[in-house]
């Protein structure tokens, strides 16, 4: 149990429960790792190669906030669930991902009440969920890996 300091009841300790990122957070790595997958994809048809062969090539060429992504094992079962979609369908979704983070970054920005900002959250989680929507509806109705499921989860995306 966790003690939250007051005399009310200790709150339970989350079992294994990713914590909720900050909406940019999310969409930064979901972002990413669809612009990755889509890159290992193209990799894997121009030069006939498996999955793992394909992340040593990009990972010449990554940048080095992309190689330390590629370092969490979590995150490469990400890339490798999402190579069940199309590469033209990956880079419209990285779009929509990227601008989701834009606009919420932008919103913050020009938020002059607490309420503002919390209305600009609302908006990322529901592209957050839009956006895992999408993916799911691409890969035969599942998240592509726990982290994936984790986001599902923290920002309470429904069907």
């Amino acid at each position: 149990m966790v003690d939250n300091g007051s005399d009310s009841q200790a709150m339970p300790e989350p079992k294994g429960s990713i914590m909720p990122l900050e909406p940019v957070s999310a969409l930064s790595i979901i972002a990413s790792a669809i612009s990755i997958a889509a890159s290992i994809k193209q990799i894997m048809s121009d030069s006939r190669v498996d999955f793992t062969q394909a992340l040593r090539i990009f990972g010449k060429k990554a940048t080095p906030k992309q190689n330390a992504l590629l370092q969490d094992a979590k995150f490469r079962d990400s890339i490798s669930g999402l190579l069940v979609i199309s590469p033209k369908l990956l880079k419209q979704l990285e779009e929509e991902a990227k601008a989701c983070e834009d606009s919420y970054i932008k919103d913050r920005r020009k938020s002059k009440t607490n309420l503002d900002k919390e209305k600009a959250e609302l908006r990322a989680t529901q592209c957050i969920c839009n956006t895992l929507r999408a993916i799911m509806r691409h890969n035969d109705g599942n998240l592509p890996s726990d982290e994936f499921a984790g986001y599902w989860k923290s920002y309470n995306c429904e069907l």
